[in-house]
Order: C-alpha cells, then sequence, then structure tokens
C-alpha cells in the first residue's frame, strides 16, 4: 500500500510476507501435550475475513511451518515441569483453529478440534461459545466504529 510519501507499508489487518518473518521469535499460540501418546501439538488461532479463511489457514501454515521444523520437540521439559526427559516425545502438525468475523466455520476446524481429542458435541459446543465471542466483539466494535462521542456523553 502507498503511504503517499514514496513509500509502501503492508495493508492493515493483512499478515507480514512469511518469507520475511524472523521464525526464531514466533511461539504457537497454544501447545497441546497429550501425555498418553507423547505428542506435542501445536495450535494457532484465528478470526480472519470470512472471504480469506482459506488464505489465513494457509498463511499460518506457512509462517510456523519452518519454525516447528527447526525446533521439534526439544523443548517439552520447558512446557511442561512433569515431564522428566524429552526422548520419546514427538511434535505433531500444527491445527489452525479458525472462525471467520461473520460467523463462517471451515471444515478444518471441526477437524482440527476432533485432532484435538474433542467429540462431535464437545466441538460444536465450542464453536458455539467462539461463534457467540466473535459476536459479542463485532457487535462492540460496530458501536465504536460507528458512534459519535455525543452518543456517549449525551450531548
Amino acid at each position: 500500500m502507498s503511504t503517499g510519501d514514496g513509500t509502501t507499508r503492508s495493508p492493515t489487518n493483512q499478515s507480514p510476507d512469511p518469507s520475511t518473518v524472523d521464525h526464531s521469535l514466533l511461539r504457537p499460540d497454544l501447545y497441546h501435550l497429550d501425555h498418553h501418546r507423547r505428542v506435542v501439538t501445536p495450535v494457532e488461532f484465528t478470526v480472519p475475513d470470512d472471504a480469506n479463511i482459506a488464505e489465513s489457514v494457509d498463511r499460518k501454515h506457512q509462517k510456523y511451518g519452518p519454525w516447528l521444523r527447526a525446533h521439534p520437540v526439544a523443548h517439552v521439559i520447558r512446557l511442561d515441569p512433569t515431564v522428566t526427559q524429552s526422548q520419546g516425545w514427538t511434535i505433531g502438525p500444527l491445527l489452525v483453529i479458525a472462525v471467520g468475523i461473520w460467523g463462517t466455520i471451515p471444515h478444518s476446524t471441526i477437524t482440527s478440534l476432533q485432532q484435538l481429542g474433542c467429540s462431535v458435541v464437545d466441538s460444536h459446543r465450542t464453536l458455539d461459545a467462539m461463534l457467540l465471542a466473535v459476536a459479542d466483539t463485532n457487535l462492540l466494535i460496530s458501536r465504536l466504529r460507528h458512534s459519535t462521542e455525543s452518543r456517549w456523553t449525551g450531548v
């Protein structure tokens, strides 16, 4: 996006090019530790525009893929102090939990929740709660964007 002064900047609400990300600073939003199977699964959350959900999920995989390959399960002990050694643990694939800002839920989100061990019923309950949170946030954002100061002050 041109700024008018001859320089350019990334459009707002758009992730940087994954090839320019400093992967040494990355940390997924969540790690799911399955002590029974000895698997660490990194999880990322995203709430993109509904029209760009697939691209947003792809960007998360492009962004975190190199970091996850470079930093396999070596830090399991740091993630869970009850684990006495990292030997025998493996790292699972990155799971991306995506819910569109207008409520679209891609099939990959349901699949990811099930890979984390959620039943179909639990997945639907979780998604219902996520949709309520997204709707509440959208309402608040809309009110803040479309209100005038007089509405808040009573002037």
